[in-house]
């Protein structure tokens, strides 16, 4: 019999992949990781489709059994449902939600984590991953690889305002737009993400801007999660320019992308099943996702870090790259 794959890919010119998941957290097999003094903090409404947000976190139980779980979610959510996810173990916390979303839900995004936040930080949990009720993290090692990480690479220079680095997955993180890091899942320690998560509540009239406009004014706005990144490197003591430049050297000392898939990580919206969709074989575009291997190359030339051509980010979303624009 013909692999499906095999012959889509001669009709299109291009190898085709598949990547099945189990849906049933029963169905996972994994080897336990038992790291201590970190919480997990899902944030957002119940995904009830497939019983998505109860089988993830009885999955975490199994994977990351001495993690403490918290959903930060809304009231309006049916109550049956918050009491089964209880009988986990698992806390549950039921916000207000704010009176203007803000773009983007940002502000829904802003109340719910730091409701869970801080209450990870009374049970004095150390670290704290944050993540949402539409993700799912299938790698049982996932904890260790993340304080791992933070022990190998710790924070370049003074590090009084920052304990430690904070790790973004490379889904969403842009390489060109400035101050743009994945808010999807995000690891640090407790401290560092209270002041990371806490910017000031966006307020109505930020303008939406239009497709054809300048990347640069995404971040100028503080839209979404150029917001939480923005205003976090101003609490620590710096003064933004938004440059390329200064966000690649931002990235090098105080941060970490880690590649989606090195935690095995999914996330269950938009075009879901065109899991590497960000994948680009031809011309680089203004939007290309930052991974751990560009993340690192910065890391490793920070003391002589390249000077991108800052008209790259002049151009609307997604343009495709000049050659002679390009390192």
């Amino acid at each position: 019999m013909e692999n499906p794959a095999e012959s889509n890919g001669n009709s299109t010119g291009s190898f085709l992949t598949h990547h099945s998941r189990p849906i049933r957290s029963d169905d996972v097999l994994c080897t336990p990781s038992f790291e201590k003094d970190i919480a997990i903090v899902m944030q957002g409404p119940v995904v009830n489709e497939d019983d998505f947000t109860y089988e993830t976190i009885k999955l975490y139980r199994k994977s990351f059994p001495n993690a403490k779980i918290v959903l930060s979610t809304w009231e309006g959510e049916v109550r049956s449902n918050l009491v089964r996810i209880a009988d986990l173990g698992v806390v549950v916390l039921v916000n207000r939600k704010p009176a203007y979303p803000g773009i983007a839900n940002v502000n829904m995004q802003l109340v719910s984590t730091m409701s869970g936040l801080t209450w990870a930080a009374d049970q004095g949990c150390s670290f704290c991953l944050k993540t949402r009720t539409d993700m799912r993290i299938y790698d049982s090692k996932a904890l260790t690889y993340f304080i791992n990480l933070l022990s190998v690479f710790p924070v370049v220079g003074d590090n009084s305002s920052q304990k430690n680095r904070i790790i973004f997955l490379s889904a969403n993180t842009r390489k060109y737009r400035i101050y743009s890091t994945s808010d999807l899942t995000v690891f640090g320690s407790t401290d560092d993400m209270l002041k990371y998560w806490n910017p000031p509540e966006e307020a109505p009239g930020n303008p939406i801007i239009p497709e054809d406009c300048p990347i640069k004014f995404w971040s100028q706005f503080r839209y979404a999660e150029a917001r939480f990144f923005s205003y976090y490197m101003e609490k620590i003591g710096y003064e933004l320019d938004f440059s390329i430049a200064q966000y690649w050297k931002f990235l090098a000392e105080r941060f970490i992308v880690v590649d989606t898939s090195s935690v095995d990580a999914f996330w269950r919206k938009y075009d879901f099943h065109l899991e590497n969709r960000y994948k680009n074989y031809g011309a680089e575009r203004n939007s290309h996702i930052l991974s751990f291997h560009d993340w690192l190359n910065l890391y490793a030339s920070r003391d002589n870090l390249p000077r991108p051509d800052e008209r790259i980010q002049m151009m609307p979303w997604n343009s495709l790259i000049p050659q002679d624009y390009l390192l």
